[in-house]
């Protein structure tokens, strides 16, 4: 594992399939491109977590951080320090399949191996 925490390379701690399916990079304006990343699920139920490119720095730093603590106990549930701004749809009625609703939360992640490092690859609500 890398010593020091890279800020230029801040995916590499996220499995790319979190990346693809959960993960909204950018500033404001948040629910039209969570929607986005909601149509490319195909799941009725979902959550996208819409992050600063500084929010996706500090959270990749987090992993980086508690590397060890992963590998102590990597099939645990894990909550992030910080919370983020989370925009997530679905629900026991149909309208709320359809209606996107934003929180700001600390949310729950799995972690998995990835090579020499774990990754977030997992969101857990």
């Amino acid at each position: 594992m890398a010593e020091k925490f890279d800020h230029g390379r801040p995916k590499v701690y996220f499995s790319s399939k979190f990346l693809k399916n959960h993960v909204f990079v950018g500033g404001e304006g948040a629910k039209k491109q969570a929607e986005k990343v909601f149509q490319r699920r195909g799941k009725a139920v979902s959550t996208v977590l819409c992050l600063t490119p500084r929010e996706l720095v500090e959270l990749a730093g987090e992993i980086f951080r508690r590397q060890e603590e992963f590998s102590k106990s990597p099939k645990k549930t894990f909550t992030t320090e910080q919370a983020y701004d989370c925009w997530s749809r679905g629900g026991p009625k149909r309208k709320d399949e359809q209606r996107a609703t934003q929180d700001t939360k600390r949310f729950k992640y799995n972690v998995q191996r990835a090579g020499e490092i774990f990754v977030l690859a997992h969101f857990d609500g």
